[in-house]
């Protein structure tokens, strides 16, 4: 596997990219649902859900409720990838609905969210969107499906807005020990093949520049730099900033 492919593995790994979200009022998507749905009864702990252990589950003992999250195999029409849509008990009896009445393995079908990024209210529809033809089934059915149960979603949104105000930045830098590792590693290799093609890259000219976020895809690249893989050089920066100086 080589680097690009490592860092997508990683990002689809760790920022749920498989998973598939409506994160605002209004939004909505075309989708195909496949497979088996996977179920699990879980906890509300005011921050995410947990699920429940059954006979020894402490939020049980605690008088916590049960609540029931299910998550589905779902063809994003406007993407044509396979991701996970995981929903409430309520949306399920919708989406069990329409299956009831249409079917589901010649239907695609929308989903649209009504409430507020952070609402403890938002509720979501399916409505049928239309039959799909032949060659669009045959193409969807070659797909492979994710695991749902062995998935997990590392930024499941929070439904208080106090959760939702801790969730972090998505431009924050990249935390000072990492860009101390990073300057340690790429002072050992030629700056011309190692550090002005990595800054290039996410169009930085000091390694604290970098977002936290896109920390798998500068490891990534670091990776490829000392196995003497060539990473396209961008020009020095105008007004160069030696950082190992």
């Amino acid at each position: 596997m080589n680097g690009w492919d490592r860092a997508k593995e990683l990002t689809l790994k760790n920022a749920g990219g498989i998973f598939f979200r409506l994160q605002n009022d209004g939004e909505k998507a075309v989708v195909v649902f496949r497979g088996v749905p996977f179920a699990t009864e879980v906890h509300w702990t005011g921050g995410k859900y947990v699920d429940c252990d059954g006979a020894a589950c402490e939020h049980c003992k605690d008088g916590s409720g049960l609540s029931t999250r299910v998550k589905l195999n779902v063809f994003l029409v406007a993407e044509r990838a396979m991701k996970i849509f995981e929903c409430s008990g309520k949306t399920f009896h919708d989406i069990l609905e329409v299956r009831d009445k249409y079917g589901v393995d010649a239907w695609s079908f929308q989903i649209k969210r009504s409430g507020a990024a952070g609402s403890t209210k938002t509720k979501y529809s399916v409505l049928p969107e239309k039959q799909l033809t032949a060659d669009e089934q045959a193409h969807i059915n070659a797909l492979p499906l994710h695991n749902l149960e062995a998935a997990h979603d590392d930024e499941e949104e929070a439904t208080s807005p106090a959760t939702s105000a801790r969730r972090p930045d998505p431009n924050a830098p990249i935390a000072p020990a990492v860009v101390t590792e990073f300057r340690s590693r790429l002072r050992q290799l030629p700056k011309e093949k190692a550090y002005y093609p990595i800054l290039g890259a996410f169009g930085c000219e000091r390694l604290d520049e970098i977002r936290a976020a896109d920390e798998a895809m500068a490891r990534s690249l670091i990776e490829r730099a000392e196995r003497g893989e060539a990473i396209a050089p961008p020009p020095p920066p105008a007004n160069e900033l030696d950082e190992f100086a």
